[in-house]
């Protein structure tokens, strides 16, 4: 009897972790699958790095907003979090999507910041002849804050 015991034991301990270990499976498996059916618009066209001073947070903001105003984009700004500075934008028009972010390390002196043009989904593809004007009138814009820096452009 005490064998009958420890085979159902057994049994219990292979039906408990049995789901657990074909979630792991099928977890691993989906990591490793290819990623050849990623869309075209998934890669960054442009990117442009900035950094500034904490204080000039609103200005900055202030600025993308005139940049969207006077280039037609359609403008989204969301707080993430609680952290004032915690601040995402997406920017809209035609074929082009421009998402901004907050690079910045928490309680860091300065604000650094990443803007990155996007095809839009199921749009053709902007050229370089459409994007490299936005950026720079992006840029333009953005020198006015004070203390604003370029840190990286591709």
């Amino acid at each position: 009897m005490g064998e009958k015991v420890s085979w159902t034991r057994r049994g219990l301990l292979v039906l408990l972790w049995l789901p657990a270990v074909a979630l792991a499976l099928a977890m691993w498996s989906w990591e490793r699958r290819p990623m050849s059916d990623r869309s075209e618009g998934s890669s960054p066209i442009r990117l442009l790095y900035v950094q500034m001073d904490r204080s000039e947070r609103n200005h900055f903001v202030q600025q993308v907003r005139r940049f969207a105003d006077q280039h037609h984009f359609d403008l989204n700004i969301r707080q993430l979090t609680p952290d004032p500075d915690e601040i995402f934008f997406q920017l809209s028009q035609k074929n082009i999507l421009l998402l901004g972010s907050n690079r910045s390390k928490r309680r860091a002196p300065e604000f650094q910041f990443a803007f990155i043009f996007y095809r839009q989904r199921e749009k053709s593809s902007p050229s370089l002849a459409e994007i490299d004007p936005l950026m720079v009138s992006l840029k333009k814009l953005l020198a006015d804050v004070p203390g604003l820096v370029v840190t990286k452009e591709e």
